[in-house]
């Protein structure tokens, strides 16, 4: 089996070019000359990961390995579900600077986000595993505020077609994938959670975005933030919300405002003490905006009955629905405990598939 050098960068293709004599004794599957290829190929794609850990940690990870942190944090006994935000991880793996090519088509992010799904599945070990994407369609909270997300930075072209790439990848992997026109995968992962916690499941959900953090609690539900490999449990959460309750998040960014653009917050401003501390009081946003009556700073009164509205549509940007039908039987999220790498050659290639396969 020869492999073509048309497909791959300038370097490695003059990597593949070159003459070597063939050894004695040949590889079982691959001729030396294809092996050594594929060395280079994949001492390439760990330089990628060395400089990706060097811009996106911002401390020295843990003494402990991390592929083993997760499964410590859960009960013992307790069967466990990983929750993907396909679209969050995909754009964490993006490296504008990868030339690694399959049929002139860009593969680099799909490879370094289907080598993560390995380590979840081989490692990790989770009883049951989901990936979620959003769909192009326009979302219910967009209908609702055009300007919803609306400072977001257009997709970059090499990215865009390996959102297709990597869910085809998935799919002959026999990974499940849920993704529902029109309905955003935040929505699709917060009805799941609450499933799966009720079916006796803890939950690990696997994504940088903040909006998650509403949804941990105290025993049976966590959020992975890969790009930083830290667990936040709920005394981070807390700590983050100066003392306020994970499920109260939603309420003190409509109130606060957040730094990513989808609550303008209280006109003159709240702090998250403040807000945290009126939210107590009264039992969350919306059970204070219908009780202000009950609100005995005359000020407070006032600049909370003028922003009303508006405040009740900034909850509804970021509250979590977490009562969606399940579009995948909670059943068919079962993990077998296997990654077959060599069904993805039609996919992204032999070589990428061979990186894929290769522990990092």
């Amino acid at each position: 089996m020869m492999m073509s050098t048309a497909r791959l960068s300038p370097r490695l293709a003059a990597l593949a070019s070159r003459r070597l004599k063939p050894p004695a004794c040949r590889a079982a599957t691959l001729q030396h000359r294809e092996m050594s290829v594929l060395r280079d190929l994949m001492a390439c794609v760990r330089s990628w990961f060395k400089r990706d850990a060097a811009l996106t940690v911002a401390k020295p990870p843990a003494p402990a390995s991390v592929r083993r942190v997760v499964l410590s944090t859960q009960r013992t006994g307790t069967k466990t579900c990983y929750l993907v935000d396909g679209n969050n991880l995909l754009y964490m793996v993006y490296d504008p600077t990868c030339s690694l090519t399959y049929n002139t088509m860009h593969v680099g992010a799909t490879v370094r986000f289907l080598q993560r799904i390995r380590d979840m599945i081989l490692v990790q070990r989770p009883d049951r595993l989901l990936v979620c994407f959003d769909t192009r369609q326009v979302t219910k909270r967009k209908k609702e505020n055009p300007s919803y997300k609306a400072d977001r930075a257009s997709m970059q072209p090499q990215l865009r077609p390996q959102f297709k790439l990597t869910t085809d990848a998935l799919q002959v992997l026999n990974l499940p994938i849920a993704c529902v026109p029109g309905v955003e995968a935040d929505d699709l992962i917060a009805s799941y959670s609450k499933a799966c916690v009720a079916d006796g499941y803890d939950v690990v959900i696997v994504s940088n975005d903040n909006d998650f953090l509403q949804l941990v609690d105290s025993t049976t539900v966590t959020v992975l933030k890969p790009s930083r490999n830290r667990l936040m449990r709920e005394r981070d959460v807390r700590a983050m919300l100066h003392g306020g309750k994970p499920f109260l998040q939603p309420d003190i960014r409509a109130l606060c405002g957040d730094r990513w653009g989808k609550t303008p917050g209280l006109p003159g401003g709240l702090s998250r003490r403040e807000a945290v501390d009126l939210l107590e009081e009264h039992g969350g946003l919306l059970q204070l905006l219908n009780n202000l009556d009950k609100v005995e700073d005359e000020t407070m009164h006032r600049r909370l009955t003028e922003s009303a509205e508006m405040l009740r549509m900034s909850y509804r940007m970021t509250k979590l629905d977490d009562h969606l039908d399940l579009p995948i039987p909670l059943d068919d999220l079962v993990n077998h405990g296997a990654f077959n790498s060599d069904v993805l050659d039609p996919i992204i290639g032999t070589p990428a598939a061979a990186v894929v396969k290769a522990a990092l």
